[in-house]
């Protein structure tokens, strides 16, 4: 009936359409397997740029917190220091009527020098006391503005 060659021949053409048809299933596998690597990296990449959108939206509000902060401290600070200057002028008026009151008073004019003296050295170190308070309140603002800074943003979680 079938020669040899022609069950050879087919034999030949059943192992290639079998070849073909695994190739196929084989090549649909990888396409489907990248076709899934390829959405699992789009999950994972969209998830880490929500992530980070949110990080930064929470620092810029520590930023914005912490420029807050040191805005408030400021303005406490500058009413402290007007406020120590109101008392330092207060100081002054107060030295001064003393001053009138000693020149004007007979008998005095011996205590005058020597109380003058006492007043002009007091007048001296309050005006002194206020500018190194004045320093200090500065320096506790831009102290506490760099701890909140560090705190809240250099050092805060991921």
């Amino acid at each position: 009936m079938f020669s040899i060659q022609a069950k050879l021949a087919a034999l030949a053409i059943a192992i290639a359409l079998i070849a073909a048809g695994a190739w196929m299933l084989r090549h649909d596998g990888y396409k489907a397997g990248a076709d899934d690597v390829r959405k699992e990296y789009a999950a994972a990449a969209t998830a880490a740029a929500l992530a980070a959108i949110k990080t930064q939206e929470r620092l810029q509000d520590a930023v914005q917190t912490v420029g807050e902060r040191h805005e408030k401290t400021k303005r406490a600070n500058a009413a402290s220091a007007a406020a120590a200057g109101s008392e330092l002028d207060g100081l002054r008026h107060e030295i001064a009527t003393r001053d009138r009151a000693a020149t004007a008073a007979p008998g005095a004019a011996g205590r005058a020098d020597a109380s003058g003296a006492e007043r002009e050295l007091l007048g001296q170190c309050a005006s002194v006391l206020v500018g190194v308070a004045q320093e200090a309140d500065r320096i506790e603002a831009k102290l506490g503005a760099l701890q909140d800074y560090v705190r809240n943003v250099c050092q805060a979680p991921p």
